[in-house]
């Protein structure tokens, strides 16, 4: 019966339309340009990049003001005609001068070393890259989805399986399994495709680089690598994903029509956002800003759960990186059990 459910999913073609149009705008549109600028070699920014990569490799280790100030001595970024600097560690000034350590880390206060070395593009696809693109997914998990009880409703076939023998406990199952199968197999390619993307750029280099030299997490207080932060983005995006799964199927398992469960599957992943909400992410409010950093949207934006002032439980640092996994590991196994209970109540029930 779970094939017979996958069928009845997949046979539909505004499920294929809507994974052509997200693998194909990231695999297809963003890896062409990859492939052509970064692979086959010949491209002014390929070149710029294996410079890069060159330099920083050859400069990595633990980062000091002698190593700060010999590496640009020797790396030069690109600078523009009109003197601003192209470089994401923002080691100059409005004047292109290069800035002290000191003056770049003043307000940090760290408890380890920083490990120098190859940041650039690791930035990018673990913060913006993955950010955006993992919301189209989750607009396929509603779209896709918020039909998956409400259709057979709408068709008169839910009195006919639940005439059945099993047909409550049997047949939910299958469409509940169908729907976990597809939506973290898609995920599961997805995340593939942009590792393969980021490995062929980076060529790995700059795995073992502290992601404090990342500039938008200079005020992340915790020791990671950007592998680290590669494996946290990879586990977190993906309990969000069943989350909203599971918000989706709820929607629709209680909806008496797929509209009405796909606005409030929309309401509660996208509405319920702080930028829709009117609510600034980094607000002055730290409860405020803690409390929309765990919404299900805003959880892919890792950035802002390491920039979240960890809670200190008796003498221990606890990021809010480990607290939005803990909690999205629980309302998963919670919000499962109890959806479970849900669709095998009156599983006995027979036509008369």
């Amino acid at each position: 019966m779970l094939k017979l459910e996958m069928y009845k999913i997949l046979k539909r073609k505004l499920v294929w339309i809507v994974l052509a149009f997200i693998f194909g705008l990231v695999a297809v549109y963003d890896g062409f340009f990859i492939v052509k600028n970064y692979c086959l070699g010949g491209s002014e920014l390929g070149s710029r990049n294996d410079y890069e990569l060159e330099q920083y490799e050859a400069a990595k280790g633990i980062l000091t003001e002698e190593k700060w100030n010999d590496f640009y001595t020797r790396y030069k970024p690109d600078i523009f005609e009109d003197g601003r600097v192209l470089d994401d560690s923002n080691a100059y000034d409005e004047n292109g001068n290069l800035l002290r350590l000191d003056e770049i880390f003043a307000f940090q206060n760290y408890d380890f070393d920083i490990h120098f070395g190859y940041f650039r593009n690791w930035g990018w696809f673990l913060g913006w890259n993955i950010q955006e693109r993992m919301k189209y997914l989750y607009a396929f998990v509603i779209v896709v989805f918020s039909a998956l009880f409400t259709y057979e409703r709408e068709c008169g076939m839910q009195e006919i399986l639940l005439s059945t023998k099993n047909g409550r406990k049997t047949c939910t199952m299958a469409k509940v399994g169908a729907a976990f199968l597809i939506t973290n197999g898609v995920y599961l390619l997805l995340f593939l495709v942009f590792t393969i993307q980021l490995l062929c750029i980076t060529r790995g280099i700059g795995w073992d680089t502290s992601i404090q030299m990342i500039t938008w997490l200079r005020s992340a207080t915790c020791d990671m690598n950007n592998l680290g932060l590669f494996l946290h983005t990879f586990f977190l995006s993906l309990l969000a994903m069943n989350v909203a799964l599971l918000i989706t199927l709820t929607a629709s398992f209680l909806a008496k029509n797929p509209v009405v469960a796909m606005c409030v599957s929309l309401a509660v992943l996208f509405l319920l956002h702080p930028d829709t909400l009117a609510l600034d992410v980094h607000l002055d409010n730290m409860a405020v800003n803690r409390v929309t950093s765990l919404l299900p949207m805003s959880v892919l934006n890792v950035q802002n759960l390491l920039e979240q002032v960890p809670l200190n439980i008796a003498g221990h640092k606890l990021q809010f990186l480990t607290i939005a996994e803990v909690l999205y590991s629980l309302l998963l196994l919670a919000g499962g059990g109890m959806f479970f209970r849900l669709l095998s109540k009156n599983q006995k029930y027979y036509a008369s």
